[in-house]
């Protein structure tokens, strides 16, 4: 190997590494973001679920009110529980913690490629390292 093919390839190695550098920058900018879009699901999850036991709170509330007509209290409270804790309740806290799991694997699958990516730069470096030391040879 001649002292500019060593040349060639040392460059090949650092343009190789400077653009998984720049992956890397990338990925990790949209893992920011997508962390970002979970904290923002937990926000809407916790106000989802402090709202739904307020008004858990309120038909309770009202159920207790013993001086007004029990049958109708009674009736009132049972048909509003089905409204606050039915199946759109549940379908909509399940979409919610879809979603939740959604980003988490999406940020997993960029973590994993990051490693993957660093893995790739030692590599690169390794070259870099074995090119230097033929240059040394091929010098003399």
């Amino acid at each position: 190997m001649t002292r500019d093919d060593i040349m060639k390839k040392l460059i090949y190695n650092q343009n190789q590494i400077g653009n998984i550098r720049t992956t890397i920058n990338e990925q990790e900018s949209q893992i920011e973001n997508l962390e970002g879009l979970r904290n923002s699901f937990n926000r809407l999850l916790y106000d989802f679920n402090y709202k739904h036991n307020m008004q858990n709170a309120r038909i309770s509330d009202i159920n207790n009110m013993s001086y007004i007509n029990s049958k109708i209290v009674s009736s009132y409270t049972s048909a509003m529980h089905g409204v606050v804790n039915g199946s759109e309740y549940r379908k909509a806290c399940n979409e919610i913690y879809r979603s939740i799991d959604k980003v988490n694997s999406q940020i997993r699958k960029l973590q994993n490629q990051i490693s993957n990516n660093y893995s790739s730069i030692k590599r690169f470096s390794c070259n870099i390292d074995y090119l230097n030391n033929q240059m040394r040879y091929v010098g003399k």
